[in-house]
């Protein structure tokens, strides 16, 4: 059976860095009683959301588990994460143990995000943070530890989003991690750069 991928504008979403590309779609499985490509419209064709389709750094490749019912993705330099029924699935490059999950991150997630090469997962309000800790981009603060409504990773820090507070930690070597005193209230969402 061949597949075909739609994506439309309320249905995808892209991210990557540098040489990795995911996009979140729409996979067409024909109906039983035809061999041929399906269109969206064509009777019987039935349409499985949340397949992840990846080129680039990773070679097009997507663990199987990716191939249907995933409801976010996030990609660093040379790993992706995609969410699905409230765990996180990870592949790629493991150099700093960025695609090994951790069992906290398995079940309960509502968001993930990956940085150059470290992983988050926010679940019940916590942080989880895994992979590269060179500048403690992986270990999360105290404060992160509850009442936290979005992450962010970043080259090498991390972001969070608490009371409408952004929080930071991992290196600071251009200011990124210094969070200036308007962004400590009021504030609604968080992304973080490459360094």
């Amino acid at each position: 059976m061949t597949n075909t991928t739609r994506s439309t504008a309320s249905r995808a979403m892209a991210t990557g860095a540098l040489a990795l590309g995911l996009a979140l779609g729409t996979t067409l499985i024909p109906s039983p009683a035809s061999a041929a490509l399906p269109t969206a419209t064509e009777p019987g064709a039935s349409e499985v959301p949340g397949r992840v389709i990846s080129w680039g750094g990773l070679g097009g490749i997507v663990p199987p588990t990716a191939l249907s019912g995933v409801t976010a993705i996030a990609g660093g330099i040379g790993h992706a994460l995609a969410l699905k029924d409230g765990g996180v699935i990870a592949w790629g490059s493991d150099n700093s143990g960025q695609s090994t999950v951790p069992v906290d991150a398995l079940s309960g997630v509502t968001a993930i995000s990956a940085g150059t090469a470290h992983s988050m997962a926010l679940k019940d309000g916590r942080v989880i943070a895994w992979g590269d800790d060179s500048a403690g981009q992986s270990t999360v603060p105290a404060e992160a530890l509850s009442g936290v409504s979005a992450i962010a990773g970043g080259g090498r820090h991390s972001l969070a989003l608490k009371d409408g507070g952004v929080i930071a930690w991992g290196s600071d070597a251009f200011g990124q991690s210094t969070v200036p005193a308007e962004a400590r209230s009021g504030v609604t969402a968080i992304s973080a750069g490459s360094t």
